[in-house]
C-alpha cells in the first residue's frame, strides 16, 4: 500500500494493536456491581494495581446465571501470568475461581461465527438449529455443523461435521476461531499463548 502514492495521501497505515487477555471470574453474588467489584479486587489483590493504585484491569461485562453472576475482565499483559500463579482472586471475604475467557461471537439464529443474533444477515429466514439449513428444526434429518461444513467448502479443510454448531467440544471451526483469538491477544509471554 505504501507503493501507491495516492493511497498514502488519504490513509494512514498502522499495525493493529493486540487485544488484552480476558478472564472470567466465576460465581459472584448477584448484588455485586461493577464499582464494588473493582474496589474489592483492587483492595485484596495488590498486584492488580500499579504503584498509584490505578487498576491494571478493566471490567468488561457480566453474565448472569441463576444463582450467581460471572464477570468478564480484561487484564494488562504484565500481570496475566501472575494471575495463574495463585489459587484464585480475593474479593471481600472470599476467594474466587477464574479462568481464561475466549469471547467468540456466535449467532443464535444462523449458528455462524463472527456476529451476534442482533446483526444476523439471515434474521428474517427460518433456519434449522441442528444444521443451519432453511427449514424448521423439527423436520431436520441430520445434525451437521454449518461452520465446519462452510470451512470445508471455502478452505478445503476436512473438519468433521456430524455435531451441533454450538458443540464447543467437538467443533473444529470453534477451535480455529479460538486459536485465531489467542494469536491476536497479547498475553505478555514469549510464546504468545495462555500459560
Amino acid at each position: 500500500m505504501k507503493c501507491v502514492s495516492s493511497l498514502a495521501e488519504h490513509f494512514e497505515i498502522s499495525k493493529p494493536k493486540r487485544r488484552r487477555p480476558q478472564i472470567i471470574i466465576l460465581g459472584l453474588p448477584n448484588d455485586v456491581d461493577k464499582d464494588r467489584l473493582i474496589k474489592g479486587l483492587s483492595a485484596k489483590n495488590h498486584y492488580l494495581c500499579e504503584a498509584k493504585n490505578k487498576p491494571l484491569f478493566e471490567v468488561n461485562f457480566s453474565i448472569r446465571a441463576r444463582f450467581s453472576t460471572n464477570w468478564i475482565i480484561s487484564v494488562d499483559p504484565s500481570i496475566y501470568k501472575r494471575l495463574f500463579e495463585f489459587q484464585g482472586l480475593y474479593f471481600e471475604f472470599s476467594r474466587l475461581k477464574f479462568d481464561n475467557f475466549f469471547g467468540i461471537k456466535q449467532c443464535r439464529h444462523c449458528r455462524k461465527f463472527g456476529h451476534t443474533t442482533k446483526w444476523c444477515p439471515r434474521a428474517q429466514e427460518a433456519l434449522c438449529e441442528n444444521c443451519g439449513l432453511e427449514y424448521p428444526t423439527d423436520s431436520c434429518r441430520e445434525i451437521a455443523c454449518v461452520n465446519c461444513r462452510g470451512s470445508n467448502q471455502r478452505s478445503g479443510t476436512t473438519f468433521k461435521i456430524n455435531h451441533r454448531p454450538n458443540d464447543r467440544l467437538k467443533c473444529e471451526s470453534f477451535e480455529k476461531q479460538k486459536a485465531n483469538l489467542v494469536r491476536l491477544t497479547d498475553y505478555g509471554l514469549p510464546s504468545g499463548t495462555p500459560g
